[in-house]
């Protein structure tokens, strides 16, 4: 193979605005194995002004067969590149002269080495009717690559599934945990109301309860002496608070932990809902004297056991419900990792069967 020749002059220079750069010019002397004394590549900025064209670079074998070999026709066509057979560039310090210009004579080479090639071992306007031959080994090699190309696809989309599966299964148990948060806030909204109201109504219930004569008519009628001074009325405005006794919310039923809750709502219920102790006969044969005179603390013992379970299975709720959701974003990050995952190896499996249909025309993936 022949070489291209090169001819450099090499000097500093001074120019009109005083500064005093090293410039190098570089003409081709000899295309050796290239087709043309022109391989320098310039950009026309202005058609109108050559003196605004700049060296571009070292050409490539595509610009040898595409670009024109001088201004006029790049400019008549159009173009915004044309090739010469001469350049020159300044530099500011003698370093990056030195290293230029040896630089040059490199991507020159390189040109002639790759149009060399180009010429004799890839150019070639006819089609091959069958593939190259290519050694079994590297056959099979392409086909190992494509087998464990698809197992990698393979597992990414099992990965996928799972991840999938991990979002849907995390999501169901933040919406099991809010609705035990819902559940706790309505039972500690339930709390603060009573809790609000018997601080008004207990000393009525409690004078009732130590006063009340076994016997006695009762509240069917509403005419018992000690309700009139202030029981009545202690009753009206909490029922009218409290609103409607049928949307009091059903203390969750979650085990035989919680026995001692439900009798207290329980109890609530039987004293505060219709048809409970205030609103009909007060019956010794239902409600014995002794126990008449020890509910109203036995019922604050529970409303305070009860509200103070409440509470803290509120914030506990809470708690949990934080923690689920955490879990859920988590396996949000999981899954998006998991999809980008399997794209890039569904990718990796098309790019690996290509390879492998390139050298084996006959190739079946599904016999692998």
């Amino acid at each position: 193979m022949e070489y291209t020749a090169l001819e450099q002059d090499r000097q500093q220079v001074t120019l009109p605005d005083g500064t005093r750069p090293y410039r190098i010019r570089t003409v081709v002397t000899s295309p050796g194995e290239l087709p043309q004394y022109q391989i320098f590549v310039f950009t026309i900025a202005d058609p109108a002004d050559v003196a605004l064209d700049t060296f571009t670079r070292v050409g490539t074998p595509r610009d040898l067969q595409t670009l024109a070999v001088n201004r006029a026709t790049a400019v008549a066509s159009g173009d915004t590149y044309y090739l010469d057979a001469e350049f020159s560039v300044d530099f500011d310090n003698l370093t990056d002269a030195v290293l230029a210009k040896d630089a040059i004579y490199s991507k020159v080479d390189t040109l002639s080495s790759d149009w060399y090639l180009y010429k004799t071992d890839f150019y070639a306007i006819d089609s091959l009717s069958s593939h190259p031959s290519v050694s079994p080994a590297f056959k099979q090699q392409l086909q190992d690559d494509f087998t464990a190309a698809r197992s990698a696809r393979q597992l990414a989309e099992s990965e996928l599934s799972a991840a999938e599966d991990a979002v849907t299964s995390a999501e169901s148990a933040v919406a099991d945990a809010q609705s035990h948060v819902d559940l706790m806030e309505e039972a500690v909204n339930y709390c603060n109301q009573f809790t609000s109201n018997w601080t008004a109504y207990q000393p009525a219930v409690y004078t009732f309860f130590h006063t009340y004569v076994i016997g006695a008519a009762g509240l069917r009628t509403k005419t018992d002496p000690v309700l009139s001074g202030g029981m009545i009325t202690a009753y009206d405005a909490w029922c009218t608070s409290a609103g409607d006794t049928s949307s009091w919310p059903t203390l969750p039923s979650i085990g035989s932990d919680y026995a001692e809750r439900l009798a207290m709502y329980n109890s609530l219920t039987a004293m505060y809902g219709s048809g409970g102790y205030l609103l009909t006969a007060f019956d010794p044969a239902v409600l014995p004297r002794q126990n008449a005179e020890t509910y109203e603390s036995n019922l604050s013992s529970l409303v305070t056991g009860y509200c103070g379970w409440a509470n803290s299975e509120y914030a506990a709720s809470v708690n949990t419900l934080n923690q689920k959701n955490a879990a859920l974003a988590a396996a949000v990050e999981t899954k998006i990792e998991a999809e980008a995952t399997l794209a890039s190896a569904q990718t990796a499996e098309s790019d690996a069967l290509a390879a492998v249909s390139s050298v084996c025309s006959d190739f079946d993936p599904n016999a692998v």
